[in-house]
């Protein structure tokens, strides 16, 4: 994505991609291109709603991080 659509590449928050997000990525392509039981990529997708799940809550964290050290969450 990085290398097709140029605009990812100005926002540096959007150019964070974990090994862990990758390899859940990976292993998506490959089960669907492999045509592999639903179940295996049900599995997959449980796994990406976790992920998902805590990267809000560390967006949060940053969030609630940096309004303290500016002084604005007391």
């Amino acid at each position: 994505m990085l290398i097709v659509v140029f605009s990812c590449r100005n926002n540096p928050l959007d150019n964070d991609v974990s090994q862990l997000n990758l390899s859940l990525y990976l292993i998506s392509q490959c089960l669907m291109k492999l045509d592999y039981p639903v179940t295996s990529l049900a599995h997959t997708f449980d796994c990406v709603e976790v992920e998902r799940r805590h990267r809000l809550l560390i967006k949060l964290t940053e969030r609630k991080i940096l309004l303290y050290i500016s002084g604005e969450l007391v």
